[in-house]
């Protein structure tokens, strides 16, 4: 298996696509039902991808990497090192710059957006158009995320009760994705400044962490509540990394994941951050428990080789000098999809190896 994935901002989005695609339950519900009744037309399904993560404001803005230097910063990374009153400062520069746009962000939502806006494209272009939701894979970044009439894809979170937090679920809702998110009190919504090097286009990241740091796992794995009726009705459920840096978190996440092996739905994992990964032992210990229940598995390669090596090391973790795609390791489907950077990305499945350019 293995497909190109252009340069730029949304080729992790679009790989997802392309990976919950060639992975999910061929002819029957969801993404490959055909309706009969409508011409023999593709039918896309309410709510069959349920994707998890940490729903954020992001606020972009180009500068040159010497800037991007001299404020300490590297490119192509998640800055966590800075102290947080450093972060905000330079959220606020970022925000008062008349250059900056702000949209909804956080690697859940990003992708939720354009497995809506690619799904919508599958399910309206019938066989004669000879197009496909690959050929204009930056298209759902220019506002035409909301391209099928039915809302695919479910993202849960949790924000503030704050002019940020509303502009995110007006952001998904205009974007045909439902927003399922858990509104905390008296914290405000985690935002987040995108630094784009004009050299380069490797962005880097500073975060300013808050409400979805404190999302209750029961808003997730309490039976009544209307996101565990969206993972009961979905047939993929997706999971960020970053969720499991709390453990309360992390409970929801491992939730999901016992849930789709038990349900037979697919499970698929974002390993989300090199740093977090390479910070944290307990971490680590988080994301190596999900292995044997994840099909698909995200990173880029600095998160590979965090995990590699940590798998190394970890010694209750079975086959640990073979492939974490062993059959042992990851569910009976499973793909690791790894993109380098921005020009180059590897799919490796459980026999071969593949790079494309």
């Amino acid at each position: 298996m293995a497909f190109t994935i252009g340069r730029g901002r949304p080729h992790r989005c679009i790989a997802s696509l392309g990976a919950m695609v060639l992975l999910s339950k061929p002819k029957t519900e969801g993404l490959d039902n055909i309706d009969k009744k409508n011409g023999g037309k593709k039918k896309l399904n309410t709510g069959v991808v349920v994707l998890a993560g940490n729903p954020m404001l992001d606020v972009s803005l180009s500068i040159s990497s010497k800037t991007l230097q001299e404020l300490g910063l590297s490119e192509g990374q998640e800055t966590r090192s800075l102290p947080r009153d450093a972060t905000i400062n330079i959220l606020q520069n970022v925000k008062q710059n008349p250059a900056s746009a702000s949209s909804a962000g956080g690697s859940a939502v990003n992708t939720a957006m354009a497995l809506q806006w690619a799904l919508g494209n599958l399910a309206r272009n019938d066989e004669s158009s000879g197009t496909s939701a690959g050929d204009d894979a930056e298209g759902f970044l220019d506002g035409a995320a909301g391209s099928s009439d039915i809302q695919a894809c479910v993202c849960i979170g949790a924000v503030g009760d704050d002019e940020p937090g509303h502009r995110l679920e007006t952001a998904l809702r205009k974007a045909n994705v439902r927003p399922l998110f858990q509104k905390i009190q008296g914290v405000p919504t985690g935002q987040c400044a995108i630094l784009v090097p004009e050299e380069s286009g490797d962005r880097s990241i500073v975060a300013v962490r808050g409400a979805y740091r404190h999302l209750d796992s029961k808003f997730i794995t309490c039976p009544s509540s209307p996101a565990h009726k969206a993972i009961e009705e979905a047939e993929i459920l997706y999971c960020t990394s970053f969720l499991t840096s709390t453990e309360d978190r992390f409970k929801a996440v491992d939730y999901m994941a016992s849930y789709a092996q038990k349900a037979g739905k697919l499970f698929a994992l974002n390993l989300s951050s090199a740093s977090m990964l390479g910070a944290s032992v307990e971490i680590r210990k988080r994301v190596i428990s999900l292995l044997p229940r994840t099909s698909l598995l995200f990173s880029n390669e600095s998160e590979a080789k965090t995990l590699a090596l940590a798998l190394q090391k970890n010694k209750s973790f079975p086959h640990k000098n073979k492939s974490f795609l062993h059959k042992k390791n990851m569910g009976k489907k499973k793909m690791l999809l790894q993109d380098q950077k921005q020009d180059k990305t590897t799919t490796a499945a459980a026999t071969t190896t593949t790079t494309t350019t």
